[in-house]
């Protein structure tokens, strides 16, 4: 399991498909040929336009998302220095929130975690795997 800022820093990058592309082909170097849990918050549309290594077999999106006042508290929430409660930012991370919820269909699984906790999100996304990736994922993994 990988979250795109722990493999590459975004900073680093005027266009988000190289920096996608460049995360995708880290985390394939890192997996040591096992399969892959990629933690973004990329569009699926844009994704389309990402070139995906060979190594790749097939991707699954996954959509995790809140009620609007359980993200502004979220956000509000965080650090200071990761510059996330200003309105500014948390209107436009509704916004696209809402816009990624509009188009659910891009998704192959999505789960509301307004009320639920990390625990019960990573069992569903385990749970969605391997019921829906027969014999590519064993059956030793385990939510922390």
């Amino acid at each position: 399991i990988f979250d795109v800022d722990d493999l590459v820093n975004c900073h680093e990058y005027t266009e988000g498909k190289l920096l996608y592309e460049d995360a995708i082909k880290r985390a394939v170097l890192k997996s040591d040929n096992k399969n892959i849990i990629l933690g973004s918050c990329v569009n699926p549309v844009e994704i389309k336009q990402i070139n995906i290594p060979s190594d790749i077999e097939t991707m699954k999106m996954v959509l995790l998302y809140c009620s609007n006042e359980e993200l502004e508290k979220r956000l509000k929430e965080r650090d200071a220095s990761r510059n996330c409660s200003s309105d500014e930012f948390i209107n436009g991370q509704i916004e696209y929130q809402n816009y990624m919820i509009d188009h659910l269909d891009l998704f192959q699984l999505s789960i509301d975690n307004t009320n639920i906790d990390v625990k019960d999100v990573a069992t569903q996304i385990v749970n969605y795997i391997k019921e829906n990736e027969r014999n590519t994922i064993s059956d030793e993994i385990q939510c922390r």
